[in-house]
């Protein structure tokens, strides 16, 4: 899988989509070819149906969108010249909430965490690099990054590696991933919200074990896994036993994977 450092775009004419063209929704990995005249508001209503029909878990237009608009130009190869056509660049400024949510992850690992291997980070920047999720970094995450930078090397290796420099912006946190790499599991933990935390299963299902490093780290430490759980299920009996059914779908998968090898 070549890395996706896809900056963020915005439809130009919500009316108009990009023809000839195939969205994925990485949950189950359903291809939905764009119908001739078809609106974005009706394909995400069909990208939903399909959820629905499915018994997969629910998910907002909101949430969906980001990677209806990520897949539209990813996977269909589309010259610059169909990108200008049909999306403008958009600015992508984190939100207050993402500014505070980095802030408090910093705040613990300043306290409470260990320098971490070149070879942990770099493996945990080709996680990321190869995230549905990972964006190009925008001003926002670049200012945010060099003020982490500043304070954490007065303190851990401040060296940087080739995987590292490659390394943009999460998008589900907003946060720069070149500085959290350094961070552990426990510290971003701590710091993410429950809805930040749910997007993962919602939009990745059982592949989010593998796919971020963060939550695939979380289950080797008993402290770390039970507030990861915590976390996604919130109370919620129905959100827990989604949990429970995606992570021994994801054993279950390991397991076969293991036994062909």
């Amino acid at each position: 899988m070549s890395a996706i450092v896809t900056k963020y775009y915005e439809i130009k004419d919500p009316n108009k989509l990009p023809p000839d063209t195939t969205v994925i929704d990485h949950y189950d990995n359903t291809s939905f070819i764009v119908k001739q005249g078809e609106t974005l508001d009706q394909l995400l209503d069909r990208m939903i149906s399909h959820r629905q029909e499915k018994g997969h878990p629910p998910i907002t237009k909101e949430s969906l969108r980001p990677f209806v608009l990520t897949t539209l130009i990813e996977n269909n190869n589309l010259t610059q010249q169909q990108v200008d056509q049909y999306f403008v660049p958009h600015a992508a400024l984190p939100q207050f909430s993402q500014a505070i949510s980095f802030a408090k992850a910093f705040a613990v690992e300043y306290l409470h965490g260990k320098a971490v291997s070149i070879k942990e980070r770099r493996r945990r920047a080709q996680k990321c690099l190869n995230c549905p999720h990972h964006r190009a970094s925008g001003v926002g995450a670049r200012i945010m990054n060099t003020l982490s930078n500043i304070v954490h090397n007065t303190f851990r290796d401040s060296a940087t590696y080739p995987e590292e420099t490659r390394l943009g912006t999460c998008g589900i946190c907003g946060c720069p991933m070149q500085s959290k790499v350094k961070f552990s599991p426990y510290s971003i933990l701590t710091s993410s919200s429950p809805d930040q935390l749910r997007i993962l299963p919602n939009t990745l299902g059982s592949k989010m074990f593998t796919a971020c490093w963060i939550i695939e780290d979380s289950l080797k430490d008993a402290k770390q896994k039970a507030l990861l759980f915590g976390k996604l299920s919130g109370g919620n009996s129905n959100m827990e036993m989604l949990m429970r059914n995606l992570h021994n779908q994801h054993v279950s998968e390991q397991v076969t994977k293991s036994r062909v090898k």
